[in-house]
């Protein structure tokens, strides 16, 4: 972190602190820059921690995943379009662990286009 710092021509005086998630790469690597973790990130792992670990909540999304899985196959599109409206997404979005809000926009796809996928199956 240093070494961009001064490459873009900052001193060390400059930097008020780093804020970062909680990987231990990250804690070393602000240990001596006044380091402080990401509220926001915080709050997602305690979304993740408290939420998803209810079975109920589990149940719904391992039936989403294995929805959108089958649907974004060929034949699962296929009659996927079949079944859509032009008001719909033409396909349904995956989740992605990096993206705090994928399971938001699984859910939304999968909503948005229900009679269409309940049809498809």
């Amino acid at each position: 972190i240093l070494f961009v710092m001064t490459s873009w021509g900052l001193k060390r005086e400059q930097l008020q602190c780093v804020v970062a998630d909680s990987a231990a790469n990250m804690r070393k690597a602000c240990r001596s820059l006044n380091g402080l973790r990401c509220f926001l990130h915080i709050l997602n792992l305690i979304i993740k921690n408290s939420v998803f670990v209810q079975a109920s909540v589990k149940k719904v999304i391992k039936k989403m995943l294995y929805l959108v899985k089958k649907m974004r196959t060929p034949l699962g599109k296929q009659a996927l379009n079949k079944h859509q409206d032009e008001d719909h997404y033409k396909s349904l979005v995956r989740v992605v662990e990096t993206r705090w809000n994928s399971y938001y926009v699984m859910a939304e796809t999968v909503m948005k286009n229900k009679t269409a996928v309940t049809l498809a199956q």
